[in-house]
């Protein structure tokens, strides 16, 4: 009932134990993990006076049963946040404040749940990293959440589709967001097509056999690199030799599929600089074999998603 419980339970065995032991649960890494907004630990809820009640996680998945809904859903998860968290009377850091009647910004309300409920004693108007740290995720939350249009679909909001075909009739991406002007080349390709996978800028604005690495020092909290390891949703950079960049959109062992632009090299250049109608037709989706990759490509640098 809970779409996905065995991958979580597995996680919890396995990455998350070690995932978790980076945060401040150093003490604790057999039970914690971020869970649903925010970080909702799998601690133990003490109601008073060392009464145990239940485990966060917990409660959280038991409300979503008892609803009738996957925990998942953000819709859910919101109404167990007001109806069983922003209860208590110092929750946003001051008496008498109501999100479902107060008007105020995404920012302040932020910055009151973070300090009333996450670090009690602190005034929403607190400035230090911490506070700065959750502030600068509103947009990104604003990203998600507008995916979410009332209808509930789990792998489509948290899974990007990466084997989908590029979809170049979302020229705000293509053409207005790209920074790389001249269509065609494989690092427009690549720019956009990770842009549609992610929602976010890569970061990449160099060659093509920069791009990897480069993605890797702008978003290190998200990917890493190697030249060995290779998963979906991975951007590849050829050597300086071959300069060239690529996106990974499945694993199945050895064989690897890929999506690349730029197919005709530099007459594609050229045709392709001034011309969307033609780039946006000179790129392909192949299968091949790892080997094949770095033999055809040199010593292939991988971007994967952590």
């Amino acid at each position: 009932t809970t779409l996905d419980n065995e991958k979580w339970l597995q996680w919890l065995k396995e990455d998350g134990l070690l995932q978790m032991r980076a945060t401040s649960y150093t003490n604790r890494t057999d039970i914690y993990a971020a869970f649903g907004l925010g970080l909702l630990a799998d601690s133990d809820v003490w109601n008073a006076y060392h009464q145990k009640t239940v485990s966060n996680a917990t409660a959280l998945i038991e409300y979503a049963e008892s609803k009738g809904k996957p925990w998942q859903d953000p819709k859910t998860q919101l109404t167990y946040y007001f109806e069983k968290i922003f209860t208590r009377e110092t929750v946003f850091d001051e008496k008498g404040i109501d999100p479902t009647k107060d008007n105020r910004s995404p920012e302040e309300w932020c910055r009151r749940i973070l300090a009333g409920y996450g670090m009690s004693g602190w005034s929403w108007q607190t400035k230090n990293e911490v506070m700065n740290s959750h502030i600068a995720k509103l947009a990104q939350a604003k990203e998600y959440l507008d995916k979410y249009n009332g209808n509930f679909k789990y792998k489509e909001l948290c899974n990007p589709k990466f084997t989908e075909d590029p979809d170049f009739s979302n020229e705000d991406i293509w053409l207005n967001k790209n920074p790389y002007k001249c269509m065609g080349q494989c690092t427009w390709f690549a720019w956009g097509k990770f842009y549609e996978m992610y929602g976010f800028d890569p970061g990449f604005r160099g060659n093509g056999c920069d791009c990897a690495q480069q993605l890797c020092n702008a978003h290190p909290d998200k990917f890493s690199c190697s030249y060995k390891e290779v998963k979906a949703g991975a951007i590849f950079s050829a050597d300086c030799a071959h300069n060239h960049v690529g996106v990974v959109v499945a694993v199945n062992g050895d064989q690897i599929t890929i999506q690349e632009g730029n197919l005709a090299g530099e007459f594609g250049d050229i045709l392709g600089c001034d011309s969307f109608s033609y780039a946006k037709n000179d790129w392909h989706t192949i299968t091949v074999d790892i080997n094949y990759l770095h033999t055809y490509y040199g010593n292939v640098l991988f971007a994967n998603p952590k």
